[in-house]
């Protein structure tokens, strides 16, 4: 599974736990597209979780992220940005309240509770109905940063000299 797959169903897993606690308001969290049939019409909130966009950047010293605890491989990476869309689907009778109050909870889990995952900002658009699942949509887009590393079994960095004319 790749590095990104993995983040989204990370994420997914998240919010179904945090959702089984009643907090996002019996919401399912799924992946985007969904291989199971969907619900039509929707009797509660379903949240879609997926990848927008993803930007890597070198960093100090080469990348050089430090040694491992554990003695082993030095570790070297670059930092990485990743923007997240949740797309939050309400019963009509739900009204658009029902969206936000979904992207609240959600702003909670992801911002204020014990999410793993470094989210940082939360924001998102207006309302709308969408005919293919005869719902209400919200899109919610959320930010984080991170790294994507590897390790290096070559020499390591235990020394170096800044030097300013």
């Amino acid at each position: 599974m790749g590095t990104m797959t993995a983040l989204k169903a990370s994420i997914v897993d998240y919010v179904e736990r945090y959702a089984l606690d009643g907090a996002l308001h019996g919401a399912k969290a799924v992946a985007e597209f969904p291989s199971s049939e969907r619900v039509y019409p929707l009797k509660k909130p379903v949240i879609a979780v997926g990848i927008e966009s993803v930007a890597l950047s070198g960093g100090a010293l080469g990348g050089y992220y430090g040694s491992r605890p554990d003695g082993g491989a030095d570790v070297y990476g670059r930092s990485a940005l990743v923007t997240v869309y949740f797309d939050i689907h309400c019963p009509v009778f739900q009204g658009g309240e029902g969206c936000h109050a979904v992207y609240e909870a959600l702003c909670d889990a992801l911002l204020l509770g014990d999410c793993p995952f470094g989210f940082y900002r939360m924001w998102c658009g207006g309302v709308g109905y969408d005919g293919d699942t005869a719902a209400n949509h919200l899109r919610v887009r959320a930010a984080l940063r991170g790294a994507v590393t590897g390790e290096d079994t070559g020499i390591a960095l235990r020394d170096f000299k800044l030097i300013c004319n």
